[in-house]
């Protein structure tokens, strides 16, 4: 609850931490006497108090002009932010959060609350989201269908039941994940063919469809065989099939293959089998076959980390490929794009003249022949 005094104009804080966090950034002034004057907190634009222990955020409400709050690693149970009608990033990793009203923060962009308890969660008014990771809670279901500007979904360790994605900006997605979510069975997508190739971070029981016909197809009486991903050099033999047929791309497209043909080049494997009485009953199974050429392979190098310390060893990040390289992205945790390097010079860890911390960077290459590679790497500092 929080307690407002028309004459001093101070704010109610009764947790301890919370209000010592205040006085350690110099917004309140000790002994600890649970109150912090409301002028030096509202016109805040961000906050960042991690790993303090703090298990009651009342008084959160009068930092009315928050704009981006991190309460990182602490104790809390319950968050009102009711109040903050100009945030755009909530950061509450790993507390105790069971119940969060996100409905009067219509800025929201940036979403993240990994580790904590909750088991529902209204995204409905918040359409603005782009970057949204709720991994390891209970959650049963999102309707994302109305968000069009989302580039991060990661919903692993769930309880997802139903999740909609067709926002008809599905492309600009570039991270997403659901492992771990047992009983979801359908992913609603823009399409199915996209998502098959580029969202690859999904429970071998999930399937993405376009509708809800096509989720009904999920639930028919039918087998497809199924391998794990192989690692051959120079060739690999397809295997016999009991259940299925071999198609070199999804839903029984692209060029039917056959036992005992032989595979000489890296590709994803598809086996569909489809049920001859109802062409509405099917069911899909992929693997990735990667050929280790070592004459390609050595040419070929994405590096896992590099070291921008300006004393000329491993300053750029430069990748090396026998494919010709179109374009080169490189995003921070937030999807934001930091830089388009030149291929041959690579990046020098700096984004608008400043040089990035630390941390984990993601990239996407787009190569002549349109294909494309993921992945991340670290940029290290000493």
């Amino acid at each position: 609850m929080l307690f407002s005094n028309i004459f001093t104009q101070n704010t109610f804080i009764p947790d301890d931490n919370f209000e010592q966090s205040l006085i350690d950034m110099g917004l309140d002034s000790g002994p600890l006497d649970d109150f912090v004057l409301t002028s030096n907190i509202s016109s805040l634009l961000e906050i960042f108090i991690m790993n303090s222990n703090i298990s009651d955020l009342t008084g959160i409400e009068d930092f009315t002009a928050l704009e981006h709050l991190q309460i990182d690693n602490n104790n809390i149970t319950n968050l009102d932010i009711s109040k903050l009608s100009r945030l755009r990033t909530l950061v509450a990793n790993n507390n105790t959060i069971s119940n969060l009203d996100i409905s009067e923060n219509l800025l929201l962009e940036n979403l993240f609350l990994d580790n904590n308890f909750l088991n529902d969660l209204d995204i409905s008014e918040n359409l603005l989201l782009a970057n949204v990771s709720l991994v390891n809670n209970t959650i049963s279901s999102l309707d994302f269908k109305n968000h069009k500007n989302l580039s991060i979904v990661e919903l692993d360790n769930n309880n997802l039941i139903s999740l909609d994605l067709r926002n008809q900006e599905n492309e600009n997605i570039n991270i997403f994940s659901t492992e771990n979510n047992p009983n979801l069975q359908c992913i609603f997508v823009d399409n199915i063919n996209y998502s098959v190739n580029n969202w690859v971070s999904i429970d071998a029981t999930s399937f993405f469809v376009e509708n809800e016909r096509q989720c009904k197809n999920v639930l028919c009486n039918i087998i497809v065989d199924s391998f794990s991903d192989v690692t051959n050099c120079d060739s690999y033999i397809l295997p016999t099939l009991i259940n299925g047929n071999f198609y070199t791309e999804s839903n029984g497209n692209g060029m039917q293959l056959n036992a005992g043909d032989i595979i000489t080049n890296s590709q994803k494997i598809y086996i569909y089998n489809v049920d001859p009485l109802d062409p509405l009953c099917f069911k899909e199974s992929s693997f990735q076959i990667d050929i280790c050429n070592f004459s390609s392979q050595k040419d070929n190098f994405f590096p896992s980390f590099f070291t921008p310390n300006d004393d000329g060893i491993n300053d750029f990040w430069i990748v090396k490929s026998t494919k010709e390289i179109k374009s080169i992205y490189i995003f921070d945790r937030f999807g934001k794009i930091l830089s388009s390097p030149n291929p041959a010079v690579g990046w020098n860890g700096i984004f608008k003249g400043k040089k990035m911390i630390s941390n984990t960077y993601w990239y996407q290459i787009i190569f002549h022949d349109n294909s494309f590679k993921k992945g991340h790497f670290s940029l290290l500092r000493n």
